[in-house]
This record gives C-alpha cells, structure tokens and sequence, in this order.
C-alpha cells in the first residue's frame, strides 16, 4: 500500500539556508503574536501580567520555546496547524501550572482549568495564522536537509 508522504505534517529543522530563511520569517509572525498576547494580558489580568514582567529572563525563555515550536512544523492543512498549536498550548499551560503550582502550597484550582482551556485555544489560534500567513506568502519552501554519510 503506497503511501503520500506529503500529505502528512512534518518538522523542519533549520539546517539550511533555504529552510533557515523561511523558518525564521515565520518567526517573526509568531513573534508578534506571542508579543501581543504578552501585551494584552496587561488587559485581561494586571496581576499576571506585572508577575510575568518581572520574570523577563523566564519570558524570554517562554517565548522562544513557544516560538520554536510553531515554527518547525509544516501543516498539512488547516486542521493539522489548528490541532498541533493547541497541543502545544496545553502541553506548555500543564508546564507552567505545574511549576506554579508547586512552588507554592496552594493545590491546584479551576482557574488552572481556565489557563489550560485559554492557552489551548490561544495557541491554536496562533499556529493557525503562522500556518495562514505563512502559506498565503510562500514561505514553507521545504528542503530536506543535507546529510554527508560515510
């Protein structure tokens, strides 16, 4: 039984200049979101917000994993980009709860639910605009990377 292989969502890894070209420009749009999240919560909640800005080195570290891992995928369709952000985003909201969590002795509430089910959604809305825009401008020019084998 033969198999399409690209009609499957694969990773890309920047091992080239082609591919490190246009992964980094769907960096960028990725960038600006998280950017405007990052901002926005500054409206949604000033408590988080003026705690996650006092962490600059820790939000950092959050954006460019954040970054990372929507970028070095390529979707297959717009199913795919929807349902690989919100793994990411409840992958990194279980992290980040779990790390709250336990630096305090407070146990694990509702609002924790909330966190999961809004970065879920949040990021899956993101992977699906980096997918949206990114095929819209050409910018998955998908090479596979050179190995040298002996």
């Amino acid at each position: 039984m033969s198999e399409n292989k690209s009609k499957k969502t694969t990773l890309v890894y920047f091992g080239d200049s082609e591919n490190s070209k246009y992964g980094t420009l769907r960096s960028i749009i990725a960038l600006v979101l998280c950017m405007c999240l990052f901002f926005s919560l500054k409206l949604i909640s000033e408590s988080v917000y003026d705690k996650l800005a006092a962490n600059k080195f820790g939000v950092f570290l959050a954006i460019v994993a954040i970054v990372s891992a929507l970028c070095v995928v390529v979707p297959y369709s717009n199913y795919d980009a929807l349902k690989y952000g919100a793994s990411i985003g409840a992958f990194l909201s279980i992290i980040a709860i779990i790390a709250w969590y336990s630096s305090k002795e407070d146990k694990i509430n509702i609002n924790s639910l909330w966190v999961l089910v809004f970065s879920t959604v949040v990021f899956s809305i993101m992977s699906f605009i980096v997918y949206f825009l990114s095929k819209k401008w050409n910018w998955y020019h998908v090479r596979p990377c050179q190995t040298n084998a002996v």
